[in-house]
């Protein structure tokens, strides 16, 4: 008789059963492990046409189904009466990170157990479970073997009670908080001057946020802010949480509250409360940040509290793929929040969702306009990456589609015939996540150039006969405010445009910018090479240059006087 299948849900070998055959809940078990030639891979739940749409969709509607009743809750804990944006700012970005993680997680196990009857597995001691203590922890967290692991565990331990636990072997914790920052003197010198405009972490660059704060002409400053390490989990305090939902996800998610929400958000709620409120002679008028409305707990705590009187809060895009992609949940968070968001060029001059310009790009462009074409030499590929473990619905590869994201690399490389192949330049993601994208290609092509790590990107646009990239992110952008000649290719699905960006995408098909497949992006950067700047220069691509430019680059608009004279129009 055969023996039963196990269920494999992490790469930590020690929670697989070495004497039975192996089912792998994802790809994600094999990296840093070695599981046998005959092991299986669970079943896809999110593979075929618009299954990760739904994806998206039950997720979001989960979040703003659960928010407004976990508001309630948390008010009644700490006796207050905030709005339901109070706690959308505050504990928006853990909750709906937490419930695309679960969604994921959920639909993954109930394929793995509807199409192998019988299977067990091996869960997770509760004594190593961990209480994320705030929004960037659970964000390291998910990274990680040992949370995932956790998150099964609390998806199956209520219904199968049957199933061995094991603990953590020493190296195996998984990822701890990012260290506390102590208040300092300056903290206490900003809130007593009370300047009616504060930003932090609003531009990457901070030498721009410093020259904003010159144009504001002393109207604003830089803050950084800290809050008190929060207190162990107290699960007296903690039983009201749960909640029932209209679905199973809701049902799940409302069930394990308890032993999720962050002890931030509960434990250490009032100190982090009472350390944002003291000391200000006044309230800030405006405060501006980016990715300080998502990470930033200090930050996060101060815009809740002084929104609730009447503080105007700034939001900015970081990043590609915003007002393009018609799945991306960091948009919809982002712009619910904020009085006021800032783009790259898409939304409405004037409106809430507004223009503004981005320093970086303008100085890509800048410095694309001195480039002397004609001594380029390098077909410059750039490789993205994700993270192993799926942990948001969106139009970037998810789950299963990851390893077919990165053989596509390969395969457009592998398509170029030799001559080609001598002039690449291939640029790695800087983040890995234990996938070793760049030795994969480094093994598959041992004489091929490969960027040194920390290079900036312009250097290699710079030298660039023809770039080459693989999704419509970040450096895809850069790309074309830099107006090097560049080519992308991936599957339809990671272009897939939301109701206001169609003519975007069919722009880049229309120049033969977009291809969908690594392959076809091969033949045709074959073709170009000879003279790439004649197709650049052609006006069906300069149509799609400029408007990729006008809504998607961060050019339009003068720099830093278009920022201040918004801080300072909202803070009047």
């Amino acid at each position: 008789m055969a023996a039963s299948p196990f269920l494999a849900t992490t790469a930590l070998a020690r929670f697989w059963a070495s004497d039975r055959p192996l089912v792998l809940l994802g790809r994600w078990c094999e990296v840093g492990a070695e599981p046998s030639s005959d092991a299986q891979l669970a079943p896809d739940p999110w593979a075929g046409a618009g299954r990760a749409a739904a994806g998206f969709q039950e997720a979001e509607a989960a979040y703003e189904s659960l928010l407004p009743r976990l508001a309630e809750r948390l008010n009644a804990l700490h006796g207050l009466d905030r709005s339901v944006r109070y706690w959308r700012i505050l504990i928006g970005p853990w909750l709906l990170r937490w419930l695309h993680l679960l969604l994921d997680r959920r639909a993954r196990l109930e394929a793995a157990f509807a199409a192998h009857p019988g299977l067990s597995t091996v869960l997770l001691d509760g004594a190593d479970h961990v209480v994320p203590r705030d929004t960037l922890h659970l964000l390291r967290l998910s990274l990680s073997d040992a949370y995932n692991l956790q998150l099964v565990t609390q998806l199956l331990e209520g219904e199968r009670p049957d199933l061995e636990r094991r603990r953590l072997e020493r190296g195996q914790e998984a990822a701890g908080p990012a260290p506390v920052r102590t208040s300092g003197p300056l903290d206490w010198a900003f809130r007593k001057a009370a300047p009616p405009i504060l930003i932090s972490e609003l531009l990457p660059d901070r030498k721009d946020q410093y020259a904003l704060l010159r144009a504001l002409g002393g109207r604003g400053l830089l803050f950084v802010g800290s809050l008190p390490e929060p207190p162990a989990v107290d699960p007296a305090r903690r039983l009201g949480l749960a909640l029932a939902g209209a679905t199973a996800l809701e049902d799940a998610a409302g069930a394990l509250l308890p032993v999720s929400l962050p002890r931030l958000y509960v434990e250490g709620f009032e100190a982090a409360r009472q350390a944002t409120r003291r000391g200000w002679r006044r309230a800030p008028r405006v405060i501006a940040s980016s990715t300080g409305w998502v990470f930033n707990e200090a930050l996060k705590f101060l815009g809740a509290e002084f929104s609730e009187e009447g503080t105007r809060l700034v939001g900015c895009q970081h990043g590609g793929g915003y007002g393009f992609y018609r799945h991306l949940p960091t948009q919809g968070l982002e712009t619910a929040s904020a009085d006021v968001y800032a783009t790259y060029g898409w939304g409405e001059p004037g409106g809430r969702l507004r223009p503004m310009p981005l320093p970086r790009m303008q100085r890509l462009a800048a410095a694309g306009a001195r480039r002397a074409p004609e001594g380029a030499r390098r077909l410059y590929f750039v490789g993205n990456n994700f993270p192993r473990y799926p942990y948001q619905f969106s139009n970037l590869p998810f789950g299963g589609e990851l390893q077919t994201y990165l053989d596509d690399q390969v395969s457009f490389l592998r398509a170029l015939p030799p001559a080609v192949a001598a002039a690449v330049t291939v640029r790695s993601y800087p983040m890995d996540w234990g996938l070793k994208t760049a030795e994969r290609l480094r093994g598959a092509f041992p004489g091929m150039d490969h960027e040194p790590k920390g290079r900036p990107i312009e250097s290699g646009f710079n030298g660039a006969r023809l770039v080459v990239m693989d999704c419509l992110t970040t450096s895809f952008v850069e790309a074309l405010a830099f107006d090097v000649p560049t080519l992308v290719f991936c599957p339809p699905r990671m272009v897939e445009a939301g109701s206001q960006a169609s003519e975007d995408l069919a722009v880049l098909k229309e120049a033969g910018i977009y291809l969908e497949s690594p392959e076809a992006a091969a033949r045709r950067a074959c073709e170009l090479l000879a003279d790439p700047m004649l197709w650049w220069a052609s006006p069906v691509v300069r149509r799609a240059r400029a408007r990729w430019a006008a809504r998607h680059c961060g050019l339009e608009g003068a720099w830093p006087g278009a920022w201040a004279d918004l801080l300072r129009g909202l803070a009047a």
